[in-house]
């Protein structure tokens, strides 16, 4: 599995100024604003955890995700999310949730991290409200 590049871990700390702890990466202000966890996204997504690819060895995994509404930038009906180190997003598989998402281009897919604005839908009215008073709704590519 490709670790996230020293590139993304950087920009991932500029990009969050304040959110994210000196001494521990996912000392996050919480809760963290729909406002700016939209404007630091590339996109943000509510969808369902197809299923879950573990890796004890760095702590890192990977998320298939069904799509049920985008909102910044469109995105495919079904989509990768990585995520990894301490500040791991919890997945649970059947589980459904509202993403604030990077694209990382090394690679080719997105990421997120704890201290990005995610919930699980049950709990995000209050961000699902504002998305869509506030947010751009793209379209969900249909699966080719």
């Amino acid at each position: 599995m490709v670790k996230l590049s020293a590139l993304w871990r950087i920009t991932a700390a500029l990009a969050w100024p304040g959110l994210v702890g000196i001494a521990s990466a996912c000392r996050c202000v919480e809760p963290i604003a729909p406002s700016p966890a939209y404007r630091h996204a590339t996109t943000v997504v509510q969808g369902r955890v197809d299923g879950v690819k573990l890796n004890a060895a760095d702590q890192s995994a990977t998320a298939t995700i069904t799509i049920i509404g985008a909102w910044k930038q469109a995105v495919p009906a079904t989509i990768e999310v990585f995520t990894d180190t301490n500040c791991a997003y919890p997945f649970e598989t059947g589980r459904e949730y509202v993403l604030f998402l990077l694209k990382d281009r090394p690679l080719a897919g997105y990421v997120t991290g704890r201290c990005m604005g995610n919930q699980p839908a049950n709990q995000a009215d209050t961000v699902l409200r504002w998305l869509r008073r506030n947010g751009a709704v793209r379209d969900v590519s249909p699966k080719p």
